[in-house]
């Protein structure tokens, strides 16, 4: 298995922790900091740092010509489970600042241009 194909496992796994912190009440913990609680704090950390692992998994496949067919079929997915979970965690936690419809029209997107 190559380099960025474990980086695209690994975004991978980012997932359901996200998820995961999510039922975590006790994380809803006020910071102070930019209004935002430790579960959203901990939930926007792992979203870039798996929006990372985005951008090197492909910089990487391209540089070492590591580009393979199984990460050219999981790396979109992983993708758009990626932003569909932040997308959905958005919608929930701040339902007066994020609109559904909204949500639906980035998902409809995604699907109609990468299929």
């Amino acid at each position: 298995m190559t380099t960025a194909n474990k980086l695209t496992l690994l975004r991978i796994l980012c997932i359901p922790v996200m998820i995961i912190i999510l039922y975590i009440d006790a994380l809803k913990i006020d910071t102070g900091f930019l209004n935002m609680n430790v579960q959203q704090i901990i939930f926007a950390s792992l979203f870039v740092f798996a929006s990372f692992t985005d951008f090197l998994d492909g910089y990487i496949a391209r540089k070492y010509q590591q580009i393979t067919t199984f990460g050219k079929f999981l790396d979109p997915i992983a993708d758009k489970v990626l932003v569909f979970t932040a997308l959905l965690y958005l919608m929930t936690s701040m339902p007066s600042r994020v609109a559904l419809w909204g949500v639906v029209i980035i998902m409809i997107r995604e699907f109609l241009v990468t299929g």
